[in-house]
């Protein structure tokens, strides 16, 4: 008999010292893309995934779209889709400016999703993330940019939630032109060998150029996420950002936790149930 009951005793220990199972907000896919042409034009495409194939409706995608030059500039709203604007700014200078927008999809496939600006430039660097099993009623948890002038860009600390996706993304030019050696130039990176988790789309038209790149990572704490800074080769103007993607709410489900207090609340019924028949079949 003590044998029966440390059984479900030893399966609750071992089974408390196991974290549960929930969902997360998982990214599925994502893509980049760049034009770096003459004569000036002001728009440019970003595809909504394509990379996975692995697509579905209602999936939330975040796009940002990068450009830049001389004199001032505005990046105005994507089309087609109804976007909500996360951030619309110029980094440390006039020689950029990112715009980053999200929106639910309607459809599993993949859609060209068209940015516009203002003033005709001749280089345009955009990418894009698609996530899942995000809340529908509020799908971000927070943005946080800051722009400014030097060989580090840093994205701020933002607030996150646990089991949240929290982005990194940071648009940058160079102030002045200069010839990079293969090792460090940011746009030799082929876009084509990063993965759907981050991107970084560079172009580059004589004395102008522009590098957007960002990744994306699961947060499963939560809290702050503390700065991140990145690397720029040489001095530039940036613009970086942090921001979080609040997971879908879901029913409560037991956790592993759960699982083993009823796993011995059912031995230890048995194990009762057993314990008087005996008493009653000796006290027969």
């Amino acid at each position: 008999m003590k044998k029966f009951i440390l059984l479900p005793v030893f399966v609750l220990f071992a089974l408390v010292t196991l974290s549960d199972a929930n969902a997360v907000v998982q990214v599925v896919d994502g893509d980049a893309n760049f034009s770096d042409v003459s004569p000036a034009f002001t728009s440019g495409t970003i595809a909504t995934g394509g990379e996975t194939g692995d697509d579905e409706a209602g999936d939330y995608v975040l796009i940002a779209c990068a450009t830049g030059g001389f004199g001032p500039n505005s990046l105005l709203p994507p089309s087609p889709g109804d976007w909500t604007e996360l951030d619309n700014g110029q980094c440390g200078g006039p020689g950029c400016m990112h715009g980053i927008w999200g929106r639910f999809t309607d459809t599993a496939a993949v859609e060209d999703i068209t940015c516009s600006w203002s003033v005709p430039q001749f280089i345009f660097a955009a990418g894009s993330f698609r996530y899942r099993d995000v809340d529908v009623d509020d799908p971000i948890i927070d943005v946080a940019c800051q722009s400014g002038t030097g060989t580090e860009a840093v994205a701020p600390s933002i607030i996150s939630e646990p089991r949240s996706q929290v982005i990194r993304l940071a648009t940058f030019s160079f102030e002045e032109f200069r010839n990079f050696s293969e090792e460090e130039n940011p746009c030799l990176f082929d876009v084509d060998q990063f993965s759907f988790a981050e991107f970084t789309a560079c172009a580059n038209f004589k004395e102008l150029n522009v590098i957007t790149t960002a990744f994306t990572v699961t947060g499963f704490e939560g809290g702050p996420t503390g700065e991140e800074t990145l690397e720029l080769f040489d001095e530039a103007q940036w613009r970086a950002c942090t921001i979080g993607i609040r997971m879908e709410p879901s029913e409560p489900i037991p956790t592993l936790n759960e699982w083993g207090f009823m796993a011995v609340a059912a031995f230890m019924g048995i194990a009762g149930i057993w314990f008087l028949r005996r008493r009653q079949t000796q006290g027969a």
